[in-house]
């Protein structure tokens, strides 16, 4: 994820409905040491090692601006 708009985890500049698709993923996934989290834990935007309802409520705030400034 780019470092001005960590939501966008597939890079294309914008926080859509595609990336959402891995923030849930990463959700259902939860814990950033599980060996099915994508290396990085990208959706643990407070880095307090889970992908839980906290990165959540940022994602959001992300999603609703939808393009990356």
């Amino acid at each position: 994820p780019r470092a001005f708009c960590p939501a966008d985890l597939n890079n294309d500049g914008q926080v859509d409905n595609s990336d959402f698709v891995l923030f849930v993923n990463d959700y259902i996934t939860f814990l950033c040491n599980e060996p099915a989290m994508p290396q990085g834990c990208p959706s643990d935007f407070n880095f307090d090692g889970l992908v839980e309802n906290a990165d959540f409520l940022i994602f959001v705030n992300a999603y609703n601006e939808l393009l990356c400034p």
